[in-house]
């Protein structure tokens, strides 16, 4: 397939929204102001407020939190409680399914014709922002500049490659980028806002074209969202205050004093809470991988390849699951995805065929220990390092845990003194089956620049024909058949086994009646259908 092939497509039309968020624990939660008002700019106080249809229906309002604001543009927010409270309010040109696929939302399409770096974004027409205004490619482009000029804005990275963008009419962006990029859709997950809202005060109300829109704010009593859908939302949530707090920590004190209706657990967070069995949660998969590294240079112990692929026959997921009860917080995996992707393969049973096709596999009984290093600050991946010593020392190979704080673990893993190290990393938004394999350096964790494993031999060739047949196979709907074989070769002659992908979680509290649909690219999907009661006092 040619690059200009590679471009050459039509998104399939599809509108999906996200819906994520967070609050606070303020004893006051004020009274909310009319859901009548409409103008993002309309209320500047809470005074005097009504309460209108919120009296006559079954659902009261849903109490979040998010993180103490500088300011409202969602361009700016990095917080992971900000960003889940403006994916209510902002739709963005495209978004990412619970599977891992990329979707229009408000763009129509995007097309590349012969030049792989000129880009055409076609938005759908009759778009309009809560203030009534329309949507624009103009809007698009004022958004897509301020980005690229704030290199504070969490969605610059992904943007970097972006040379210029321009009007190509009145719904069409064209952008022109330094080199082709496939994977540009995913970068281009930014809230649109109005042109005119860049230029605005820090605290001003800002119009989106999500299910809720903002209605008020202020320091003292939080943000106000009111529904904004254009179809009756029946006896789901209308009403939501946001209140700020000053990080996690402070909001799940804030959940335990009755203060937050939902709150999103990361997988810290997950694992000390899922074991209280008084807690309503609901875990999802979320973008924690937990990983080995095998040290194969030099005289290491694992430079052997017989020893090396014993090792990774007994470090599965499954056998470390035996051991430690890992799916009690993690979802089993032995691919850097979660198994709800859409690139999620056959699984454990191919892989070891994999590890048996690789070579022989044994261990010869020798004086000689291997050493595992784990971060001692992390319990879970000092816990997996002693599940790990213990599993080997079951198959008579002998090993030691070495638990070092931070900045000496990093200098061991550095400079090779270990045999087997247990890491964790942050996953790209996309399932790539190139993010661990691939002949280019894995992104999402610190200290590996410098660790040069070199694996079984043709694990480097079979690297670089998984890298060409993704290129080839990356917009099919079988792409996940197309590399499976080479995907599992390659994981077996890698330096590198799978374990875990962490769980995140949706914790509930009392008044919440109902369940959203979490995913990692939106835990709170689904929170307009909730019904909060009423009868017990905030």
């Amino acid at each position: 397939m040619t690059s200009g092939r590679l471009f050459q497509y039509s998104l399939v039309i599809m509108l999906l929204l996200a819906l994520m968020l967070p609050l606070i624990g303020c004893a006051q939660t004020g009274n909310p102001p009319s859901i009548e008002q409409t103008s993002s700019t309309m209320i500047s106080s809470l005074e005097d407020p009504t309460e209108t249809r919120l009296q006559d229906r079954p659902s009261g309002v849903l109490r979040l939190w998010w993180r103490d604001r500088s300011n409202l543009n969602p361009l700016l927010d990095s917080s992971a409680s900000g960003q889940a409270v403006n994916s209510l309010v902002f739709d963005s040109l495209f978004q990412v399914d619970a599977d891992g696929r990329v979707q229009t939302s408000l763009a129509r399409a995007m097309l590349v014709e012969t030049d792989p770096r000129r880009v055409l974004i076609r938005l759908y027409p009759d778009l309009v922002f809560h203030d009534g205004s329309p949507v624009t490619a103009m809007d698009v482009k004022a958004c897509l500049d301020f980005i690229l000029e704030q290199t504070a804005s969490p969605f610059a990275p992904g943007l970097s490659g972006v040379e210029s963008t321009s009007l190509f009419d009145e719904l069409t962006i064209e952008i022109v980028l330094t080199q082709e990029n496939p994977d540009l859709m995913y970068a281009l997950t930014f809230p649109v806002i109005p042109a005119a809202s860049l230029n605005g005060s820090a605290y001003d109300l800002v119009s989106g074209t999500g299910r809720y829109k903002m209605i008020d704010y202020n320091k003292t009593n939080g943000l106000w969202l009111a529904w904004a859908g254009q179809d009756e939302i029946g006896n789901g949530v209308e009403m939501i205050h946001v209140t700020e707090y000053q990080d996690r920590h402070d909001a799940l004190v804030a959940f335990e004093a009755d203060q937050i209706d939902l709150l999103v657990l990361d997988t810290d967070d997950y694992l000390a809470y899922h074991v209280r069995n008084s807690l309503r949660l609901e875990p999802f998969a979320d973008n924690q991988i937990f990983f080995l590294s095998y040290n194969t240079n030099g005289n290491r112990l694992l430079s052997d390849s017989e020893r090396l692929l014993w090792v990774k026959k007994q470090l599965t997921s499954d056998r470390l699951d035996r051991k430690t009860r890992l799916s009690d917080w993690c979802e089993l995996s032995d691919e850097p995805w979660s198994n709800s992707a859409f690139l999620a393969l056959a699984g454990s049973e191919q892989y070891l065929m994999a590890l048996d096709a690789a070579g022989e596999a044994g261990w010869e009984q020798s004086g000689a220990t291997l050493t595992i290093l784990a971060p001692e600050s992390d319990p879970v991946r000092s816990g997996l390092a002693n599940a790990i010593s213990d599993l080997l020392n079951e198959s008579q190979i002998k090993s030691q845990v070495r638990l070092l704080e931070p900045m000496l673990y990093d200098q061991a893993l550095v400079k090779g003194w270990y045999d087997i190290a247990v890491l964790r990393a942050t996953l790209p938004a996309k399932p790539d089956a190139s993010w661990l394999l691939g002949p280019s350096r894995p992104l999402g964790f610190a200290g590996l620049d410098q660790v040069e494993n070199q694996g079984l031999p043709g694990y480097g060739d079979s690297s670089r024909q998984l890298a060409a047949e993704l290129v080839e196979s990356w917009d099919r709907e079988d792409a996940a058949e197309s590399i499976s074989e080479i995907y599992y070769e390659t994981a077996a002659r890698s330096p590198w086994s799978v374990v875990a992908i962490g769980y995140s979680a949706v914790l509930y509290g009392d008044r919440v009646i109902g369940q959203t649909k979490p995913n990692q690219y939106r835990p709170y999907a689904g929170i307009e259908e909730l019904w909060i009661w009423s009868g017990q006092s905030s």
